[in-house]
């Protein structure tokens, strides 16, 4: 069995809920690092992360583009500018 040497650094790993809430208003957090919203619920921030996703991987959006579609929640009729 390998040990790591003594030398090297411990790394801290962690893991965070992709949901919070701050004065009743829900978000999300992207792999990216970024918070998306506000929404009014728990349940309408998965549906926009669920948009955020369904933007990245089927219309080839960069992630701002994404995000902007998902706190608007409108992505069959978003425009983008």
């Amino acid at each position: 069995m390998d040990k790591r040497p003594p030398d090297e650094p411990e790394k801290v790993w962690f893991r965070s809920k992709r949901y919070f809430c701050v004065d009743s208003k829900w978000y999300f957090t992207t792999r990216e690092g970024e918070n998306v919203g506000p929404f009014p619920s728990v349940q309408a921030a998965s549906d926009g992360l669920q948009l955020y996703m369904d933007c990245l991987k089927v219309r080839g959006t960069t992630p701002e583009q994404a995000a902007k579609v998902a706190a608007s929640g409108h992505w069959q009729t978003h425009h983008w500018s």
